[in-house]
């Protein structure tokens, strides 16, 4: 096969794969984005059960926050009362710790990406709130 078309498979077979995200260009305007991006590129590492998870909690805890600004204007206190408050409404530890670790992840792919200048995430600590367990049944 002539290189060219080697080339023209292998882009084809990257824009599948990716969500197309390699020909949006800018295409990364809010933090939904930035998790789509991010997911497109790191679920192919992922069990189907890890997808399903990461895919809930983000929708229901961090998208509904954050999910329309964009990744330059996250700021750590934000995010950091966004664990905070999970940590109150008596979620796992290990509930908040994923979420903590994956939106690091993804502010890292960010950088990694040159969509943010600073990784808002970087002094990101897990919240000290004991588990309420009147609230966990």
């Amino acid at each position: 096969m002539p290189k060219h078309e080697a080339q023209q498979k292998q882009a084809e077979y990257i824009e599948e794969y990716t969500g197309r995200i390699t020909n949006q260009g800018n295409a990364v305007t809010t933090f939904g984005d930035l998790w789509n991006a991010y997911c497109a590129v790191r679920s192919g590492q992922w069990a189907k059960k890890t997808k399903e998870d990461l895919g809930y909690l983000f929708a229901k805890h961090v998208i509904p926050v954050v999910g329309n600004q964009s990744p330059c204007v996250i700021t750590l206190t934000s995010l950091q009362l966004l664990l905070n408050k999970m940590a109150e409404d008596a979620y796992r530890k290990s509930t908040v710790e994923k979420v903590r670790a994956h939106t690091r992840a993804c502010f890292e792919y960010a950088m990694d990406e040159n969509i943010i200048v600073k990784n808002p995430t970087r002094k990101l600590v897990m919240p000290t709130a004991e588990r309420n367990l009147a609230n966990a049944f």
